[in-house]
């Protein structure tokens, strides 16, 4: 795992820079909500959608590649100085 000190303000830019293709949608896209868990808890503290566009919905809107669209398990620990942040 590596670590990266972040806040949670950063979180949604954080995902950006954490995609994990998913073979279970179609072309392996990163499309999926982003699961932040706290490590002092262990509860969800927040998940956060990605869509990667290449599918739309009949409203025009991207849409989740698959349902239910799969889950990307990350962690995070809280510090003085922010958010670590850790792929699991």
């Amino acid at each position: 795992n590596i670590a990266v000190q972040i806040t949670a303000v950063q979180m949604g830019s954080n995902v950006q820079d954490h995609l994990v293709n998913d073979p279970s949608n179609p072309n392996s896209c990163a499309c999926g909500w982003y699961v932040y868990y706290s490590s002092v808890c262990g509860h969800v503290y927040q998940e956060m959608p990605y869509r990667c566009g290449a599918r739309t919905t009949p409203s025009g809107k991207s849409g989740f590649c698959t349902t239910p669209a799969p889950k990307i398990l990350s962690r995070y620990r809280r510090s003085i100085l922010g958010v670590d942040f850790a792929n699991l």
